[in-house]
């Protein structure tokens, strides 16, 4: 039962039990018991379903199946490159994956957004990213809040079984939002390794804090030399005895 729940604390500190599929959540202790969670897996939908789908795919049996396709209809070998034919495998077995990004910020008025972009590699290996979604966000910007419209950006183009990764900056709350996708899709097994190769953090993001870093420790100096060029640059006479400087022997 508890594959499909996560248990985490709400913005009061109590401890609450969020179903994985549907994010409806429960009040939560240790002796509460779990006879409402029971209730809650009978009833919800998204759990059902999971229960219900089949999703192994086993490519060795499907060539098997269709070799007697051949053989039965006396089909020419040639026939398994038919473009329609390939095309209604492809629907049979979508085994492609798609990387997504995704960045929350908040406008001048406070208002947050959140946009999910898909990055994928077409059969010329040129790489195509498409816009998703660009929804706003209302408080708070959790990571449970933050996972579920990523989720429902996923469910309500179909992609569960195909997304590969998620890459996000270094904010807290993508930590946590990762974490709860993650566990989501892998009630289905749709992720490669149980979603090991998941979370892949943003290297623009990394460097540019490896840089302000840097930049924080020389900040005292980088102020003087602002300060000296300042001074200089306000009179002609000063970079006239600057340059003097310059060419007079020591």
């Amino acid at each position: 039962m508890w594959k499909y729940f996560r248990v985490e604390k709400d913005e009061n500190e109590e401890e609450r039990a969020y179903c994985l599929k549907c994010s409806k959540s429960y009040v939560y202790t240790s002796t509460s018991g779990t006879s409402n969670l029971k209730r809650h897996n009978e009833k919800c939908l998204g759990i059902l379903e999971v229960e219900r789908r089949v999703v192994n795919f086993d490519e060795r049996v499907s060539r098997e199946k269709y070799s007697r396709v051949i053989i039965r209809h006396n089909l020419p070998f040639i026939s398994v490159e038919y473009e329609e034919l390939r095309d209604y495998f492809s629907y049979l077995n979508p085994d492609y994956k798609i990387c997504l990004t995704s960045d929350c910020w908040t406008s001048l008025a406070g208002d947050g957004y959140i946009a999910v972009t898909a990055h994928y590699v077409d059969a010329k290996w040129v790489l195509h990213s498409k816009i998703l979604s660009f929804c706003e966000v209302l408080p708070p910007h959790s990571g449970e809040v933050l996972a579920s419209k990523v989720h429902e950006c996923v469910r309500e183009w179909g992609i569960e079984r195909n997304v590969f990764t998620l890459t996000l900056d270094n904010a807290t709350a993508n930590d946590n939002m990762q974490d709860v996708l993650r566990d989501r899709l892998n009630l289905d097994d749709n992720l490669v390794c149980k979603g090991e190769f998941f979370h892949v953090r943003c290297s623009a993001h990394i460097l540019n804090l490896i840089v302000q870093a840097g930049l924080e420790v020389l900040s005292s100096v980088l102020c003087k030399i602002r300060e000296t060029a300042k001074y200089f640059k306000g009179s002609l006479s000063r970079r006239i005895a600057l340059a003097d400087c310059g060419i007079r022997p020591i």
